[in-house]
């Protein structure tokens, strides 16, 4: 082994000439008779000794080391001194007898002791690193403890601890430029070291610059190593950039944002987009493609009542990105759910759905279906969906990541509730586990993006565990998509988890002739029930025989009259069972029904006809005369009262 010096740096050897220099340094360095090879060679000088003898002696050092990382320092003192007489030019001995020392509060001796470690080895990076630190620290010489500090720097620049103590040093006189230059420095050396991102981190944020502070605990939380000398820094360090992040929100214009954002969708894309605020709005944001809603233009609206909403219309914003960029190719896709889709869910859980309409009632139960259903469909369609969005918007708006940060780890807490809310035993295991599993494909997300791990708090299963990781590699494989390409991953996460009965997917152009047929033909019946097409053009009621026309009439007649109180009373309750049913569905969903069963009636709804009649919007029920006209009529009177009379239905006594 050699040690190599330069001339100035060897202290305690006077010598007038080179060779009077090289003779008492080989005396200083020999050991039991074991003489070192000396070389001086300009300003340097060499010593080497035998490897053999250091060896051994750091074998025995590691021993004396362990009593101090043990906290028996007593013996430490003890076993160190006898081991300096063994090995009197063991430099790393006599600093950690300084610092002994040190802990004890002789300072003086402690820096005798370390002139000793210097000697033996001007080059020790600790040796110096100590050296300014007791000078620094306790004897107040700022000019002398630099001097050493800078020798490190110049001796062992590949030292990261070293140098990220004198940036801490340094930091603790608030000399922040000069910590912020070390701690970067200390990264070039070792870009994993977590120390440096926190210091660094740390720095710019008592300088109040939190874009920095954000960005540098940012990168620390993704990239940072635990240390054995600071095994928190991790957390550190997730502490510290949110609290960056808080900062850096609250003093950023994310509203202006997210209008530049906008406007260049707008200007790559030829799409026109209005952004409107609602503050009825139930949720933060939400995006209405123009193309689904006959529009020229397309909708966000967004409430500002509402928390992290900037984040989550640049959320939409990026969800219309994708979209019409899928859409200029051709391959842009529809989620939808339609009577199969629901009927198919109804029969997977018929048996809660029972209990549930024992509880509350067939129309609450209803409703509370149709909502976890929907509830169900948009998961399986965001959960993937909004993996690509979150990392479009993290790779293409850095701006952003402050805030995206802090509303995802909202939407954390959120998921985190709504599953301790679902264990409770009220909603069907199979739905939620599911969202359960999708919730921690989003947690795993968010650690990717941010370094903060939640999905532990899940508590899932390793079944759940291992398909949660499944659909999360998945989307990996999916990151340097084409566009259209990301409907092939909500396929996926649907036929994992056995969802994929209960929506269906439709290709935009496809979506939007079904969509437009479906209200032409509402059209149809409007015109043709309310009197505005000429029944002579084949839209008048032929679907009954001329007798079932006649007892028709005779029991409208009867109805509107009251002539028969026990028919009206019949008729009361079957209203009463459709007010029921309708109770607690939104005014669009009764009149798709309301629609639905007037194409039956204009074929005619016979009341002597006790079943047969089938509504494909109220799937699983068949439907009599009496009940039929009786649903017929509620559904008008709720969803289109301003149009009832012109129906003629005689019902005003029932």
């Amino acid at each position: 082994m050699e040690f190599i010096y330069r001339l100035k740096d060897i202290a305690g050897f006077e010598a007038n000439t080179t060779e009077e220099l090289k003779d008492k340094l080989t005396e200083y360095f020999t050991i039991e008779g074991s003489k070192p090879d000396v070389i001086i060679e300009g300003d340097f000088v060499i010593v080497r000794m035998d490897d053999k003898e250091i060896q051994e002696a750091e074998k025995k050092f590691a021993k004396v080391t362990a009593l101090c990382d043990k906290g028996q320092f007593s013996q430490a003192k003890l076993a160190v001194e006898e081991f300096i007489k063994q090995h009197p030019r063991f430099s790393d001995a006599y600093r950690l007898k300084a610092q002994l020392y040190m802990q004890e509060g002789k300072i003086d001796d402690a820096i005798d002791i370390n002139i000793e470690a210097l000697r033996c080895n001007p080059r020790n990076g600790w040796a110096l690193l100590l050296m300014g630190n007791l000078f620094g620290k306790y004897k107040n010489d700022i000019k002398t403890a630099e001097n050493y500090y800078n020798k490190i720097l110049e001796y062992c620049p590949n030292n990261a601890i070293a140098c990220n103590n004198i940036a801490a040093v340094m930091m603790e006189r608030n000399e922040y430029d000069k910590a912020i230059s070390i701690f970067k420095h200390v990264l070039d050396v070792n870009d994993k070291y977590g120390n440096a991102y926190y210091g660094l981190a740390l720095a710019y944020y008592n300088q109040k610059d939190f874009k920095n502070a954000f960005e540098y605990a940012l990168a620390g939380s993704l990239k940072a190593d635990r240390q054995r000398e600071n095994p928190n820094v991790l957390e550190e360090l997730h502490k510290l950039m949110v609290v960056a992040a808080k900062n850096l929100v609250s003093t950023t214009n994310y509203i202006n944002v997210m209008l530049g954002i906008k406007d260049a969708i707008e200007l790559d894309t030829k799409n026109r987009i209005e952004i409107e605020e609602d503050d009825k709005l139930e949720v933060s944001a939400k995006l209405q493609y123009g193309k689904v809603y006959n529009r020229n233009y397309n909708l966000v609206k967004y409430n500002p009542k509402m928390p992290y909403m900037e984040h989550l219309v640049i959320h939409e914003l990026m969800h219309l990105d994708m979209a019409l960029e899928a859409s200029k190719r051709g391959h842009n896709m529809i989620v939808f759910s339609n009577n199969d889709n629901k009927l198919a869910f109804r029969n997977k859980y018929a048996s809660w759905i029972n209990n549930i309409v024992n509880k509350v009632g067939h129309s609450k139960a209803m409703g509370v279906v149709d909502k976890l259903q929907d509830g169900l469909m948009v998961q399986i369609m965001n959960c993937p969906l909004d993996l690509f969005v979150e990392k479009r918007m993290y790779d293409k708006y850095p701006i952003i990541k402050a805030a995206q940060l802090l509303s995802l780890m909202h939407q954390e807490t959120l998921n985190q509730e709504s599953i301790m809310k679902g264990q409770q035993g009220i909603f069907p295991q199979s739905i939620v586990n599911a969202s359960k599993i999708m919730n921690i494909v989003s947690s795993m997300h968010l650690e990717r993006l941010f370094g903060l791990r939640f999905y532990q708090n899940y508590k899932p299963t390793k079944a759940e565990f291992e398909t949660a990781k499944d659909l999360y590699e998945e989307y990996l494989a999916y990151e340097d998509y084409k566009p259209g390409e990301e409907y092939e991953l909500v396929e996926y996460f649907a036929e994992t988890l056995g969802m994929e009965k209960y929506f269906g997917l439709k290709n935009e152009s496809e979506f939007v002739r079904d969509t437009y047929k479906e209200k032409e033909e509402e059209k149809y019946v409007r015109d043709a029930l309310l009197g505005d097409t000429d029944p002579s053009s084949g839209n008048s009621i032929d679907g009954l025989t001329e007798e079932q026309k006649k007892k028709q009439d005779a029991f409208y007649k009867q109805n509107k009259d009251g002539a028969d109180p026990m028919q009206t009373m019949m008729m009361s309750m079957y209203m009463v069972s459709a007010l029921e049913y309708f109770d607690g569905m939104s005014k669009d969903q009764i009149k798709r029904i309301a629609f639905e069963i007037a194409m039956l009636g204009m074929k005619g709804i016979s009341p002597e006809i006790k079943s047969g009649y089938k509504v494909d919007s109220i799937p699983g029920k068949d439907f009599g005369g009496y009940e039929m006209l009786a649903y017929y009529y509620v559904s008008w009177a709720l969803a289109i009262p301003e149009q009832l009379n012109a129906l003629g239905m005689p019902f005003s006594k029932a």
